[in-house]
């Protein structure tokens, strides 16, 4: 089992709106997962508070549901956090909530991956004790060999486009690079459009 995740956005008080967006990396890890058999919870913390508005100190503001709900979202029972951070600009809530998520699920596998990730693996491991690797690039053959390595107890060290928590020579464990995708198949899962990426585009027209 399988939980991905995506964190609110902050925007600046002086902003017309925030860059409401679907999550379509985590819909393509989904869709992965899923296709080989494995079972996927999504928590978009934009996508499930549309309307949440929460002040972050004077200048900030923070679109999408607040970190405890984004925490209680994932299901006890998961096997496998995986939780998407894109902008380095966002790491001021970006790093207290994989904290968090990371405090509460100690005895879960966690992992990371999105822009800012793959830019800064090393101070993301640094700074967030919990995480057990980094994606880097694009996930969805990365994450779907991760499940299924969790099943069949394997190592990760065999699977392409990872910095591991564990350290050799006191440098944290890089596997190579994995090779960039050309066509992404599966396409993007929307659990029989019904998922919250429809609602996006139902905001998108309507507005």
């Amino acid at each position: 089992k399988v939980t991905l995740g995506s964190p609110a956005f902050v925007v600046s008080v002086a902003s017309a709106g925030g860059p409401l967006s679907p999550p379509l990396g985590l819909a393509y890890l989904a869709g992965s997962l899923r296709t080989h058999g494995h079972e996927v919870t999504v928590v978009d913390a934009v996508g499930l508070g549309l309307e949440k508005k929460t002040p972050v100190g004077k200048k900030l503001i923070l679109e999408g549901i607040q970190f405890p709900d984004i925490v209680n979202l994932i299901p006890e029972d998961t096997d496998l956090i995986g939780f998407s951070g894109m902008f380095s600009s966002d790491w001021v809530i970006i790093k207290p909530l994989v904290n968090m998520i990371g405090e509460k699920f100690k005895d879960k596998y966690f992992i990371a991956g999105g822009e800012h990730f793959t830019a800064a693996p090393e101070i993301s491991l640094d700074q967030c004790k919990d995480l057990d690797a980094i994606g880097i690039g694009e996930g969805e053959e990365t994450i779907k060999e991760i499940a299924d390595a969790i099943d069949s107890k394997s190592s990760w060290k065999n699977i392409a486009g990872l910095v591991l928590r564990e350290k050799e020579n006191d440098k944290y464990i890089k596997t190579p690079a994995r090779i960039g995708l050309t066509i992404r198949t599966p396409g993007p899962d929307n659990i029989k459009n019904k998922s919250i990426i429809d609602l996006y585009f139902f905001i998108f027209i309507i507005h």
